[in-house]
């Protein structure tokens, strides 16, 4: 359909490019408040919440709590698998099959931060320990010591097996991540800021933000970039790519492209009127969509920006998930 899809505070949206048609527990949603939203092979969409979750196949909506099944009703992240869906919670983990809720019974009473689908397997995090999880095995990949104060925030795998972990206290990364049945060996680098995101573009470069700068790894050559005089503009939420492969960075106060050597911003005298950037999402046609914590979404075309709102139809201005169906 090539509709795309929102969430955060005020429920689900759906944008044709003309109208909205919004979704909450009014209309079937099990709570207002959308925390990720992620589609199977079937079309259906999965949405997470804070008090459940939620198949919608585009006509009704079927709710999952603890009452069906589900560890938690709070939803940290899902994962699609073709018509399985893996769910995070906040006391366990658990997988959408056939339309119910199978807990898995090797991480009960843990909360679950992250799942991520790669090849036949899940990565899950904890805020200590990342695992490659299947049906047969759970092999652990990376833990930090529970007397530690490191925390897991983040991770990306990249091209060459390489899984690159944010903590609160820098970068690591583990080599041969997916290979089976070896020991796995957690090397630090350089980099000891606390790690907002990650991103590792088309060319296997690293793109990864903190709280107070950007920093790149190309090639094994670490650069740090103070993007603008104003500190929150330092504070990066979010980072990708669009069809060209230009880089674009959403912080919390303004957006950056990253283009021809050099930053390019985005603010209020370019139509951008609330810059604390939540979430990118790009549709086919390369143009791109913002996620904000206040204004709603924005699309970005011809070098214009076009805000769309509760003032539009739009369900709420604080927006965490997009999606393109």
């Amino acid at each position: 359909r090539g509709y795309l899809w929102t969430g955060g505070y005020g429920g689900l949206s759906s944008f044709d490019g003309l109208k909205f048609s919004n979704y909450s527990p009014r209309q079937g949603l099990v709570n207002y408040w959308v925390t990720s939203i992620a589609q199977d092979s079937s079309k259906n969409l999965i949405i997470g919440t804070l008090e459940g979750l939620s198949l919608f196949n585009g006509k009704k909506f079927t709710n999952y709590t603890t009452q069906n099944g589900l560890p938690n009703n709070y939803i940290n992240s899902i994962a699609t698998k073709g018509a399985e869906t893996a769910i995070a919670t906040r006391s366990g983990l658990c997988y959408l099959i056939h339309n119910e809720i199978k807990k898995d019974i090797r991480f009960t009473n843990i909360e679950i931060k992250k799942v991520e689908s790669v090849y036949k397997d899940y990565i899950v995090s904890t805020s200590k320990k990342i695992f490659m999880v299947s049906k047969d095995k759970v092999q652990p990949v990376c833990h930090f010591s529970a007397s530690s104060d490191t925390t897991i925030t983040f991770f990306e795998a990249d091209k060459n097996s390489t899984l690159w972990i944010g903590t609160n206290k820098g970068l690591f990364y583990i080599s041969n991540y997916d290979l089976q049945n070896t020991e796995k060996k957690v090397i630090s680098t350089t980099i000891k800021d606390g790690i907002n995101c990650i991103y590792v573009d088309y060319k296997n470069h690293l793109w990864i933000g903190t709280a107070d700068k950007l920093i790149t790894s190309f090639n094994n050559k670490i650069t740090s970039y103070q993007i603008s005089k104003n500190k929150n503009a330092n504070n990066i939420y979010c980072i990708t790519s669009d069809y060209e492969q230009n880089i674009w960075i959403g912080t919390r106060s303004g957006l950056f492209e990253f283009r021809d050597e050099g930053f390019v911003s985005f603010g209020k005298e370019d139509g951008l009127k609330n810059a604390f950037i939540h979430g990118i999402a790009i549709d086919k046609k390369n143009n791109l969509w913002f996620g904000t914590a206040g204004g709603g979404i924005y699309k970005y075309h011809n070098n214009q920006f076009t805000n769309y709102s509760i003032s539009n139809g739009l369900s709420g201005n604080i927006v965490s998930g997009l999606l393109f169906d």
